[in-house]
């Protein structure tokens, strides 16, 4: 996890960046962009730090499926309307929240053995 966040969360700041180098013309993203990616390591934070275990079960299940659905959601929402600023910005993000739903979906699997 710290591999993570010490190498994944920069690679994919440093990626917008270089796409918009790379993509003259294009515009800096929204707002709603960072703030998907600061809830995004918030929520993989709370993940690492074992947070979810300092509920029941039952609230922790419920927490849990809430919030990374939330991120999913929120991250294709953010892609979409990210597309029509920046299309180099939104394919980032795109990937970015097909990583956050394979991380739920593998973990949600592992979880049920």
């Amino acid at each position: 996890m710290i591999l993570l966040m010490g190498f994944v969360f920069p690679t994919i700041i440093l990626l917008m960046a270089a796409a918009r180098l790379i993509f003259d013309g294009g515009e800096w993203p929204y707002r709603i962009t960072w703030s998907f990616f600061i809830y995004s390591a918030l929520n993989i934070i709370l993940f690492v730090t074992c947070f979810y275990c300092l509920f029941s079960n039952q609230a922790a299940d419920i927490l849990w499926d809430i919030l990374w659905i939330g991120n999913a959601l929120t991250g294709i929402l953010t892609a979409v309307n990210e597309w029509r600023n920046n299309r180099a910005f939104a394919v980032v993000i795109f990937c970015f929240t097909a990583y956050v739903l394979m991380f739920y979906l593998f973990s949600l699997f592992i979880g049920s053995m």
